[in-house]
């Protein structure tokens, strides 16, 4: 890491200072890398130290110093003469580079790229513009950095950023530990190491060639890199680096948690799922050695696909290893086998066709084999086996059909039919005697695709599905279209929703698996016929809707036997329905104010919520659903008309859904110790309001204040007043309470009221508070509660604020309370009180 030193011939300068130019007699410095204006008019700027950067950035590039004696041949005075002699060249300064920088192995470099060409382009071009001959025409220092930081960055997303050190590797390993050695090739040993980066400690595999082996293996070390800069794909495992120094071969994969598939053929706890995923992941890999290349019509080979080339990481995702024997070729050529070389492949896996030759479905046999032993449970070759599984697996399906027989024990009951069926026919096309009618990778790829969603749709999908989904289907409208569904696409269905019983029940699931229904609207009472029709509407689940024509007077009888809901589970039950012509459209929930009656009791739910199919739901009750649940009855009179311009609504029917949460939002506040609370009276906060003549003024014994309001006949009340900052605690969330009773003879105020902030026009967030307390259902997280007091009077929230964001010496507050349907006479306001969270 650089780090600038010699100081001494430095100038200070004020960085209040106007100008940036020092003028001085006395010019100082180095010859050539000396600032050419600088030097004959002794004007000093920092552009005069961009000049001698330029110099420095020009002799790493070059790898000699400004003065070598290089420079000064042909009428030439030194690197800076030579670089701008002639105008911009870029083809002539490149040949300018520094030979060493591309010392490395030739054969490596053209397999990773070598110096990144952007890189370098980027660096002489910023290099250059240094030198430029006024002061005036050479870049900041910013931007210099700025360039030579893109530089980096295209030389660090370049293909060659994995060299590492012998040293590196050697702590790593334990100096190649045999307690580190995972296993070995005929010319090389496999080791487990320990990795320190940025990201912290990380295990790696080390594969080590032999030195005293033949010189030719090191081409198998050059092919192994060539796949990994070139054939990148999620299922060939990671370079994580190499070593090729000090005589040294070495490759550093990503580890494989799980080790080599060969450790687990036997394993029970490695499913049939998990080996049809491995099978893809293989196939998938192949496949990407196979067309890579395609655009040069490039094969690549493997040539050792068995288990044990295979590694598992700690998911039971497979990764391809073992790549040094891989061979590259013309698509349609025919590639010469080294015979007699036992590297090429393994016993039991190696195609027994080749005749010399190999092209890509050598491999495919391979994979077949791998296949084979995935779903035996064992290698293809062990000594107390006589035959390998290649050709046993061919034998037993000529003698017998199938293959059932041979499968591991281990995994047998869990297989699907469909699955396994599909599973063989692919593994044996791979073993077939003519290569040429062998599938491709990709076909593979697609075949146990599809054996995995056999797999999967009885393993996954059929017990997501509800347990009667058969009888469920039977009661539909149209059961035949269903036969030929697979159980994902029921799942699916079911999600979605289905009609059952004459197209009178929607059922559907959730997403936490739990049944629910909605019932048609054609299954209530209509009290007046004359104030209803049937329609069609668009995006209703049902063909026919009603439309009633008076929402005042609905006198609709609902009586309903829920028959599909899951047992032991609480469902909230709300009435779907729109407005015939709303007058507004929104996300936010509705104030509609529904008037029913329910097990005797006359009852409100005040608001509605939107769903994105434009329809509104507003629940009604919340019920455990077991088998001893009979008949859900409650009985419509009527609706607000504040949003309702004909007075007319359409109802689609009554949804049953599972509820998951049960708890309502109470909104209680706990007193904070040690910070400030601040209480304010109604005569400081009503004074100033525009309403001050809708309130009287009285006394209250119970009260801490002289005076307290009464609101009168008014439908809308103001709460308006400035307080100092000072009275209350710095860095606090604070909120506001509106301390309350009701009068003896107060009727109203069971409707809730709307609050709205005046200071803040352009926030459209709707609130609304309760001066009683409505039941449980129907409650949002925008409404707030009242609670009482331990002096007996009532509070509710009407504001939060924090007292850090709130500007200069006094708070505003100016908040405007809307009663939607009557007046709020008998409201006594005490005053606010603000507390801290």
């Amino acid at each position: 890491m650089a780090k600038i030193a010699d100081f001494g011939l430095s100038k200070l300068r004020d960085a209040n200072q106007q100008g940036s130019t020092v003028v001085t007699d006395h010019v100082a410095g180095t010859s050539l890398y000396l600032d050419p204006e600088y030097n004959k008019t002794g004007k000093l700027k920092k552009a005069s130290d961009i000049y001698s950067f330029g110099v420095v950035l020009f002799e790493l590039l070059c790898g000699r110093l400004a003065y070598d004696s290089i420079y000064y041949a042909n009428n030439r005075t030194g690197l800076p003469s030579v670089i701008v002699g002639q105008s911009f060249d870029m083809e002539r300064l490149k040949k300018m580079v520094d030979p060493k920088i591309m010392e490395a192995d030739a054969n490596i470099l053209k397999i990773t790229g070598g110096v990144n060409q952007d890189s370098l382009e980027t660096f002489i071009t910023i290099a250059y513009k240094c030198l430029a001959e006024t002061q005036a025409q050479r870049p900041l220092m910013e931007f210099v950095i700025k360039e030579l930081e893109k530089s980096l960055e295209y030389q660090k997303s370049s293909k060659d950023n994995f060299q590492m050190s012998f040293n590196e590797i050697i702590s790593a390993t334990k100096n190649f530990s045999e307690y580190n050695c995972l296993g070995s090739g005929r010319c090389w040993k496999l080791y487990e190491g320990k990795a320190f980066g940025d990201d912290g400690c990380s295990t790696i595999l080390v594969k080590r060639w032999n030195n005293k082996y033949d010189p030719k293996h090191h081409n198998e070390f050059l092919t192994e890199l060539e796949v990994f800069f070139k054939y990148k794909q999620e299922s060939i495992i990671g370079l994580g680096g190499y070593c090729n120094e000090m005589d040294e071969k070495i490759i550093v994969y990503e580890h494989g948690y799980n080790r080599r598939l060969n450790k687990h053929l036997d394993d029970v706890n490695l499913t049939w799922t998990k080996r049809l995923k491995i099978g893809i992941d293989v196939a998938k890999g192949l496949d990407s050695l196979h067309t890579g290349c395609a655009k040069k019509n490039h094969v690549m080979i493997h040539r050792d696909i068995k288990s044990a080339s295979i590694l598992l990481n700690s998911d039971f995702r497979a990764k391809i290893a073992n790549l040094e024997l891989c061979i590259k070729f013309w698509e349609y050529e025919k590639v010469e086998s080294y015979k007699g070389d036992h590297a090429y492949s393994s016993v039991g896996y190696n195609d027994p066709q080749i005749n010399g030759y190999l092209d890509k479905d050598s491999d495919i046999y391979s994979l077949g084999v791998v296949l084979i032993e995935m779903m035996c449970g064992r290698l293809a070759f062990a000594k107390r086996h006589k035959q390998s599984l290649g050709p046993l697996s061919k034998l037993h399906y000529v003698e017998k059909g199938n293959l059932d027989a041979m499968i591991f024990e281990g995994i047998k009951e869990q297989i699907m039919s469909e699955s396994l069926i599909t599973f063989q026919a692919i593994a044996l096309q791979c073993l077939n005697s003519d290569g040429k009618t062998r599938p491709s990778a990709n076909e593979v790829v697609v075949q146990l695709n599809k054996a995995l969603e056999f797999q999967e749709d009885i393993e996954i999908w059929g017990l997501k599905l509800p347990k009667d989904y058969k009888e469920i289907i039977k009661m539909s409208t149209t059961p035949d279209i269903y036969s030929t569904k697979t159980r994902k696409e029921l799942y699916q269905i079911f999600h979605k929703g289905i009609l059952l019983q004459q197209g009178k029940l929607w059922f559907f699931l959730s997403d936490n698996e739990e049944r629910n229904e909605i019932v048609s609207a054609r299954m209530f009472s209509y009290k007046n016929h004359k104030l209803h029709k049937w329609r069609s509407v668009h995006k209703s689940r049902f063909q026919r809707v009603v439309k009633m024509f008076d929402v005042s007077h609905l006198n609709i009888q609902i009586k309903i036997k829920p028959q599909f809901l899951s047992q032991n589970v609480i469902y909230g039950a709300s009435l779907v329905f729109k407005y015939y012509d709303p007058r507004i459209i929104s996300f936010q929930p509705m104030y509609v104010n529904l008037k029913y009656k329910m097990g005797g009791k006359t009852l409100n739910a005040y608001f509605a919520t939107w769903r994105k199919d434009e329809w509104m739901m507003i629940e009604l009750s919340r019920f455990l659903y077991d088998d001893k649940y009979t008949d859900f009855e409650v009985q419509l009179d009527s609706f607000s008309r504040c949003y309702c311009l004909s007075g007319a609504i359409i109802i689609e029917g009554i949804e049953f859904r599972a509820i998951n949460d049960v708890s309502f939002k109470l909104f209680a506040q706990s007193e904070a110790k040690l910070k400030k609370s601040h209480t304010l009276p109604a005569k400081k906060v009503l004074l100033d309001s525009a309403d001050v003549k809708c309130f009287t003024w009285k006394s209250l014994s119970e009260s801490r204040f002289t005076e307290v309001a009464e609101l009168l006949s008014n439908q809308v009340f103001r709460i308006k007043c400035k307080f100092e900052n000072q009275a209350l605690s710095p860095n606090t969330t604070y909120t506001c309470y509106l301390i309350f009773t009701l009068a003896e003879k107060c009727q109203g105020l069971q409707c809730p009221v709307r609050i709205r902030d005046v200071l803040l026009v352009k926030n459209k967030e709707t609130k609304f508070v309760y001066f009683r307390t409505p039941t449980s259902v129907n409650l949002h997280d925008i409404t707030k509660i009242p609670q009482q007091r331990d002096d007996g009077l009532s509070e509710v929230i009407v504001w939060e604020f924090n007292s850090n964001k709130v500007k200069g010496d006094h708070i505003p507050m100016h908040l405007k309370l809307i009663s939607y349907e009557g007046n709020m006479r008998g409201l006594n306001v005490y005053g606010i009180e603000f507390r801290p969270v």
